[in-house]
Order: structure tokens, then C-alpha cells, then sequence
């Protein structure tokens, strides 16, 4: 007999779910990972990931597209100013030699087959030598 789920949270875990940190702490000229991961849902059949990718928001709403994983055309790493300093790491986001302007906001998208699209954000913060935390927001 199956387990009968009736709470918010175990149906959501029963139908699968993206974790990532809400927070995470960079330093200035050192690496820092972004996690991202799938927990399978409790049935019976796999769920397949066909896509995942990294997003920066921007403050003024816009979004630039990091990098895009994908089950049947490989990894492309787009344009920004990111590019050459960010690794994949199963699925979590590998930022190399941080600079203050990563600090923002970070998008981790995946889509499955059969339940489809999950998403989570990620806060990178950089605190300072007097250790308070900064989140860059350029408004140019």
C-alpha cells in the first residue's frame, strides 16, 4: 500500500523538488558554488531532467541568461559578464574569482519529464573586510 500524502509539504515532495541554499556567502577573488539540486519524487517512475539553467536578475528586472544545460544539445554558456569564470558542477552554478559585481540574485531552472518546470532563487552576498554583507545593484 502506498503512503497517503495530505500535507503541503509532502505533496510536494511527492511531486519532486528543486533545493537550493536562499542564501550564500562569496568572497571577493575567490570561488564560490551556488547549489542547485533534484530531489526525485516518492513514486514508483524517474524523473528525467531535460534542461536546466543559470539566470542572473538583474535589479531593473532584466534577465541575463548564464549558461543552458541540456540532456539533448550539450551545455552552451552565453554572453556576460561571466563568461569564462563560471563552472557546472552536476547542477549547481561554480562562480571562479568573484567579483563585487556577482553579488545579486541567481535563478536555477530544470525541466522534467513528466512533472515539467521547477525554479528557485539564490542570493550571492559579498561582505566586506568590516564584514558587512553587500548585493550589488547597479541602477545604471
Amino acid at each position: 500500500q502506498k503512503p497517503h500524502f495530505n500535507t503541503p509539504a509532502s505533496k510536494c515532495f511527492a511531486a519532486g523538488k528543486l533545493v537550493v541554499s536562499p542564501e550564500v556567502t562569496g568572497y571577493l577573488g575567490r570561488n564560490v558554488t551556488l547549489p542547485c539540486d533534484f530531489i526525485q519524487p516518492n513514486e514508483d517512475r524517474k524523473v528525467s531532467i531535460t534542461q536546466f539553467q543559470w539566470v542572473l536578475l538583474q535589479p531593473e528586472g532584466n534577465q541575463t541568461t548564464l549558461v543552458v544545460v541540456s540532456k539533448e544539445y550539450g551545455k552552451k554558456v552565453h554572453d556576460s559578464p561571466l563568461k569564462g569564470r563560471i563552472e557546472i558542477i552536476e547542477h549547481s552554478l561554480r562562480i571562479l574569482n568573484v567579483e563585487l559585481t556577482d553579488a545579486g540574485l541567481y535563478k536555477c531552472s530544470m525541466t522534467t519529464y513528466p512533472l515539467g518546470p521547477f525554479e528557485r532563487d539564490t542570493k550571492l552576498i559579498l561582505p566586506d573586510e568590516a564584514g558587512e554583507a553587500w548585493l550589488s545593484l547597479n541602477m545604471c
